[in-house]
Formats: C-alpha cells, structure tokens, sequence
C-alpha cells in the first residue's frame, strides 16, 4: 500500500504530540482537581475550627452566613435532636441525620468518601463538636456532591482547553509543514517526470538554503548535463556520418585533382610558351584545393601525408604565393607584418593547411576593401603566427562554436575551414584561438619552435617533392 511522505511526516509527529498533550493535559488535570479538593476541605475546615472554639448560638441566620462561606450545608443537632438547619427536613431526613450522626461520631473531616442521601441529593458529610456551647451540640457539616462536580469540573476545563487548543495547534502546523514538504517533493518528483518524457528546460528553484533546493538545483543541473550529452551525441552521429561522406569524395577528388594536375605540368613540359600564366593559375588552383583537400582528409579520418620538416618562412611563402591573387581578385589589400619568419616546422602541410584556411576565413571575413595582415614572433618556446583581419567580427556567444566541425554563420558556408585548421595544428602539438582587439579580429596559430638545420631540411623536402612527383 502506497504511504505517501506527507503522512509519513504528519501521523508520527501528530501521535508523538497527542500523547505529549494528552499526558500533559491529563496531569495538569488530576493537579488541578487536587488543588480544588483540598481549597474545599481547607474552607471547611475552618469552619469547623470556628465553631469548635466559639460557644455562640447557631441561629438559622448564622448558619446560613457559614454556608455562604464554605459552600456546605449545616444541620445543629444536640441530645440526638435537630436544632437548626439551612436544610428543610422531613421526618424521615431527620432520623437519616440522627444515625448517620451517631455513626459519625468518631470522626470530624469531611470525607469525599461517605455519602448520604437526604431528599434525593447526595451529601459529603463532617462533624463539628461544640463541646462550649450550653447544651454541648454537634454540627454536622453536609457538602453537596453536584457543587463539588462543579467545582472539579471548574478545575478540570481551564488545562483541558488549553491542551485541546495546543493540540488542535499542533495538527494545523503539522499538517501545513508537512504539505509544504509534501508539495516541494512532488514538484521534483513532476520535473524528473518531465526529464524522463525528454523535457529538460530547467525549474525555478524558490530563494532558501536546504536540502529540498539542493535536490532541485541538482536536479536542474542533470537535466543541462543529460540535455548536453544528447546534444553532443547526436552532433557526433552527425559528424560521423558526415565525415564518411566527405571523407569518401575526398579521395575522389583527390585522385582527380592528382591527375589533372600531372597532366598540366606535362602538358607546361611540352608547351613552347612555358611561362603561359594561365598554366601557372591553374596549377596554383589546383594545389591550393589539393591543400584544402587534405585538410579534408585528415579532419575527417584523421588520415595525412607522412610528415616532413620545412623552413616557416617556406611554408609562409608558398601560402602568401597562393593566396595574393586571390587577395587582388577580392580586391582585398594584404599586409606583411614581419619580416622573418624563423623556425622549423615538423609536420610541414598542417601547419601549411591551418595558415591556408585561416588566410580563406579572413578573406570571407573582412571582404572587398577589407585588409588582412600577418604576422608572426617567437615566445615561450612556440611560434605564434597571427592572422588578423578588419572584418564585423564574431559575437561573443559562439566565438566557442567556429571552430567547432560544420558550424557557419555564413548562408553558403559549410563550416569546415577553422575546424581543419584547428585539427592540423593539434597534430602538430600546437593550437589555434581567436580574439577581438578593438575593430580587428586576431586568430592565433601556436605551435612549437625548433631551430633550423638547413642542409637536413632542404635534402628532406627534395626527397618530398620528388616521391610526390612519382
């Protein structure tokens, strides 16, 4: 059987409080009771004491001043007759009072115990014995049970309704407190709920410091973390399949690109006008996309050519060479801003790719009339080559996502460029970030700087170049 939590809380805390104010309450009553018991038995007594020491006549006016006093009622009763009363007697009532005085004799206090009948009410009774008095009489003291019901009852109400409003109290607060809990549960119990239905917009968690907001707060951030994982999966299905695909027509394309590229060079062999510039273009063309492809290639297969060292100010130059008549067909200006370019470079095409895309990027970035600049210094053991352009800039909430696989904020660009800039530098040990300084916007190529040998480097690109060739 379902036991919800509200119960959980309330019944115990409820029960523990009944019986706190029911054993309270119960105490305060019997002390009570006590204390008008003998405030009763006081009164009585010293009338009692009054009349033992006074030797007065007990005229009916003078008893019925004591019964005002004490609450009781007096019968004088002297040689086992009734003198005088505050009672109005028949016969019979007076033969009850005779013997039950004769059976009294022998005691004096009044006694909650003994109790006679006289015309149908029921007496506590005491003797009093005037032993001064001309004739020596006897008092006898009769208090009506209903007055001491009343009185009792009168010492009972006050704790007694002071323990029901406590518990009454009690049962409000309780049953408020334990809603409140109650209810903050079932609203992390319906945001889990809705977290497992695949709703993860996060609950407002309400102002305090406890372990309730501690659960919500956690429960809000699995809900970013579950929601973030999906994300990242299906980001990473899409990338997977992505990849393959551009992966498969990379090598197509490569293969084509390797062929038409062969047969330009021979066919620039066997030309009489070698120095044709439109040869010179395409084979520029060609090479750059070939770049471009094998940045493809190695983005999305992890895939490169074996690697092999190279002068920076080479690699430089071949880019620069690459790229100025496109600057001047953009009508893009190109600044230089360093004059040396010193180092060598271990993986020579992916730091030649990742200069090669960025260069692309900032030209898309800045556009016709734009300007694009490069520059370069050694620090801390790295070369930082800085490409940095006077375009509109990134905004600060995705300048995270550029360089990120197929993220654009171009309407025809496919988001591939940064990202195999990014990955040809990581395996070259180095790294790529971007900043803004005022108007201008700085990409920041690192990678680790190494002295040049340059008798080993040129034998290894020529052996390079010439297996390429073949």
């Amino acid at each position: 059987m379902r036991w919800p939590i509200r119960y959980q809380i309330l019944v115990p805390f409820v029960g523990l409080q009944l019986a706190t104010v029911g054993v309270v309450g119960g105490v305060m009553s019997w002390l009570a009771v006590v204390q008008a018991k003998g405030e009763i038995q006081t009164r009585v007594a010293e009338v009692q004491q009054t009349l033992e020491e006074t030797n007065f006549p007990l005229s009916r006016q003078i008893l019925e001043q004591l019964k005002s006093l004490s609450g009781g009622d007096f019968v004088v009763i002297s040689d086992q007759e009734i003198v005088s009363s505050t009672l109005t007697l028949r016969s019979e009532d007076q033969e009850v009072l005779v013997i039950n005085h004769g059976n009294e004799l022998g005691r004096s206090a009044l006694s909650f115990e003994r109790l006679m009948t006289i015309q149908g009410q029921r007496y506590f009774s005491g003797i009093s014995r005037r032993l001064q008095s001309v004739p020596p009489s006897s008092v006898m003291i009769l208090y009506p049970e209903t007055k001491w019901h009343i009185a009792r009852w009168e010492a009972v109400a006050p704790p007694l309704f002071a323990g029901c409003c406590l518990l009454v109290a009690t049962v409000l607060i309780s049953t408020w407190v334990s809603g409140r809990i109650s209810g903050r549960v079932q609203l992390t119990h319906q945001h889990v709920a809705r977290i497992a239905g695949g709703d993860y917009t996060p609950t407002n968690v309400r102002d305090g410091d406890d372990e309730l907001i501690d659960l919500s707060c956690a429960v809000n951030q699995m809900a970013g973390i579950i929601a973030q994982s999906l994300r990242t999966a299906r980001e990473g299905e899409r990338s997977r399949l992505i990849s393959q695909l551009v992966g498969g027509l990379a090598h197509q394309l490569r293969n084509a690109l390797t062929g038409a590229r062969i047969s330009i060079q021979l066919h620039e062999r066997r030309c009489e006008k070698r120095d044709d510039e439109a040869l010179g273009v395409a084979l520029r063309q060609l090479r750059m996309t070939e770049e471009q492809i094998k940045s493809l290639l190695r983005l999305s297969r992890g895939e490169s050519e074996p690697r092999f060292r190279e002068k920076l100010k080479v690699i430089v130059d071949d880019v620069i060479g690459l790229t100025l008549p496109i600057f001047a067909h953009r009508q893009i200006e190109f600044v230089c801003r360093s004059t040396s370019f010193p180092g060598l470079v271990d993986d020579a095409d992916a730091v030649r790719s990742a200069l090669l895309n960025v260069m692309l990027n900032a030209m898309d970035a800045c556009g016709p009339g734009g300007e694009v600049g490069l520059g370069c210094e050694v620090t801390d053991g790295n070369v930082v080559l800085e490409i940095i352009d006077n375009g509109p800039g990134i905004c600060d909430e995705i300048s995270e996502s550029i360089f990120q696989p197929f993220f654009t904020t171009k309407p025809e660009g496919v988001g591939l460029g940064l990202a195999m800039a990014r990955r040809a530098l990581e395996d070259n040990a180095g790294s790529i970030t971007m900043e803004r300084r005022g108007e201008l916007t700085v990409f920041r190529l690192q990678f680790p700087y190494q002295e040049e040998l340059s008798d080993e480097v040129t034998l290894e690109t020529e052996l390079y170049h010439n297996e390429v060739m073949r």
